[in-house]
């Protein structure tokens, strides 16, 4: 095969999910030919407050912030049923603030190191099925939980109290199911302790530092952008 394939072929393999997607934006070209419109489908304001968040989260994971706060957390005597319960509940609270796939990016290695370290990887795949659901349930409750909330919130000018009330019933029913549905229903009561965790340094520092820069210039575009942009009606 012809090494420019065979660089092709490596490419759609690593990179599936960019592939298809930029499949399907090419077939969704057929459907609505491209015109001077096509600018106006670009939300930058949503695209600086999802640049924002994610760099931010970005510095905050570099510096070890989530794993040294999961791991005070589960430190100690624990039933191993709690423990479970712990690390489905991780998730489901962090991705909150700082998005579902970074609550998993984040968890998910932890998991296997926790589960890994007390001899019960019979349990990871529930485990880490669990802590996807909590995930993606628990992002759907704030405005920074996901994109999806994010560009809701920007396009029809939803304050963070408006959008509580209409999700926080649906985050309260998808927490009790988790309570129901969590793996862990053994007695067993164990000791847990994690080594320390390697600090980051000033390179760590420096990445906060920069991302919060990034994210000053980024806010003062937004809001240009946004005193530009008119006020849309949510659809009833």
């Amino acid at each position: 095969m012809h090494p420019f394939l065979t660089k092709v072929g490596g490419f759609v393999r690593r990179e599936a999910v960019l592939v298809i997607s930029l499949v399907c934006a090419l077939l969704s070209m057929l459907a609505v030919p491209p015109d001077a419109a096509y600018a106006d489908y670009i939300d930058l304001r949503v695209l600086c407050l999802l640049f924002c968040l994610m760099a931010v989260v970005a510095g905050l994971q570099q510096c070890g912030l989530f794993t040294v706060l999961a791991q005070c957390l589960l430190t100690g005597r624990k039933q191993l049923r709690l423990l479970y319960l712990a690390l489905v509940l991780l998730p489901f609270f962090c991705s909150m603030l700082i998005t579902n796939d970074v609550a998993l990016i984040t968890f998910v290695p932890f998991t296997v190191l926790v589960l890994s370290h007390i001899d019960r990887m019979d349990a990871l795949i529930r485990v880490v099925v669990l802590q996807t659901l909590a995930a993606n349930l628990g992002s759907m409750a704030t405005p920074v939980g996901n994109p999806q909330n994010l560009f809701l919130c920007s396009y029809y000018g939803l304050g963070f109290g408006a959008f509580l009330r209409v999700v926080l019933p649906l985050t309260l029913v998808s927490l009790l199911a988790l309570l129901r549905l969590h793996c862990g229903h053994g007695a067993r009561r164990l000791r847990l302790r994690f080594p320390s965790v390697r600090r980051s340094g000033s390179r760590g520092c420096s990445s906060c530092c920069a991302c919060c820069s990034c994210c000053v210039c980024c806010r003062s575009c937004m809001c240009c952008i946004t005193a530009s942009q008119p006020q849309r009606s949510p659809c009833v």
